[in-house]
């Protein structure tokens, strides 16, 4: 779900155990002055968000041939 100006939320219901969850975020934008991040939010959502890598703002990215991936360890 779209969340906000750069901001998506994954959400699935006690599924993200805090501390042993990663989230790692591929993009091949080459050239863009953007950073996208994933970050564990709770227990329940996992977002991404992409800021301007030069003013540090929210940007709207398009993502080509982008891969997510979420990590849970027990």
């Amino acid at each position: 779900t779209r969340s906000n100006v750069g901001t998506y939320v994954a959400t699935l219901n006690g599924a993200f155990i805090l501390n042993k969850t990663c989230g790692f975020f591929n993009s091949n934008n080459v050239g863009n002055s953007y950073v996208s991040y994933v970050n564990i939010s709770s227990m329940n959502s996992v977002s991404i968000q992409t800021v301007n890598s030069i003013s540090g703002t929210a940007f709207e990215a398009t993502f080509t041939n982008a891969s997510v991936e979420i990590r849970v360890y027990l």
